[in-house]
């Protein structure tokens, strides 16, 4: 994200909308994964061999919402993304590279 942000490779009147459709809920997830990784790194500090991570999982699961609406989401992010890769050579150029 930060390198289309920072850059002029999609128009600015397209760019949230491009953001917003292909990235979809992108911070949420990264927010629910983040307290998994930390629920998960906690557990491996505290024992040589975790034997266990059901409960973790079993908390962490209820949080997962995000993950179902990018999912029923990733049509349209898919669409739009190769809309733009269809339609402008320089995001195509930064695709490959990146």
């Amino acid at each position: 994200i930060n390198g289309l942000k920072d850059s002029d490779i999609i128009s600015t009147e397209h760019y949230a909308d491009f953001i917003t459709q292909v990235f979809w809920n992108i911070h949420e997830i990264i927010t629910v994964n983040t307290h998994l990784q930390d629920a998960l790194n906690k557990r491996q500090k505290l024992y040589t061999v975790v034997e266990c991570i059901r409960d973790i999982l079993l908390d962490s699961v209820l949080h997962f919402a995000p993950f179902v609406s990018y999912g029923a989401h990733q049509l349209y992010g898919k669409y739009e993304f190769e809309k733009e890769e269809s339609s402008n050579l320089v995001f195509t150029q930064f695709v490959k590279v990146s």
